[in-house]
């Protein structure tokens, strides 16, 4: 039986995923596989002797635990750039935190707040798409209300609408 625990942890430790949280730990060994078998992965570039990595490693683990409990298929990473060099030289990384969101391997930087929530709807907002077909208008007026957000509508005929991007109301 401990054979099995020990040969568990250490699959999972070969994966990069840290024992401790649900934040994937990347290395320069793990890195370009991990793109690929992901769509979605947003990696954090991080410096441990670097105190804004540090105040925002909290709400970076908080917003993977959320993704995870959602049953989101995101990957939240993280990699030290002062270890890892060579993964953290091909990002062009030179400052901490750098944040990108890695779509089918393609980087989109990131410079949003370091909060859970803004990381999870940069990701929601990049991995969306732009309009939502709403079938009638009892359907878009319970959507509209349950958002709390200003919508622009765009009627096809009059059984049917779509939602364009959406804004938060003032």
């Amino acid at each position: 039986m401990r054979w099995l625990i020990l040969a568990v942890v250490l699959a999972a430790l070969a994966c990069g995923l840290r024992a401790e949280g649900d934040v994937f730990t990347l290395t320069d060994e793990n890195y370009e596989e991990t793109l690929k078998k992901n769509p979605v992965v947003m990696v954090k570039f991080y410096a441990p002797w670097c105190g804004h990595c540090k105040s925002f490693a909290p709400e970076y683990e908080k917003a993977a635990k959320i993704a995870k409990e959602q049953g989101l298929k995101y990957v939240l990473a993280e990699l030290d750039a002062t270890v890892h060099k060579k993964s953290s030289e091909k990002n062009g990384i030179q400052g901490f935190p750098t944040v990108k969101l890695f779509l089918n391997e393609k980087p989109i930087d990131y410079n949003g707040d370091r909060t859970s929530e803004a990381v999870l709807a940069f990701i929601n907002k990049k991995t969306s798409p732009p309009s939502t077909e709403i079938k009638d208008v009892a359907a878009l007026k319970e959507k509209k209300a349950a958002s709390g957000l200003r919508v622009s509508e765009y009627f096809n005929n009059r059984n049917s609408a779509f939602l364009l991007p959406m804004t938060k109301r003032n």
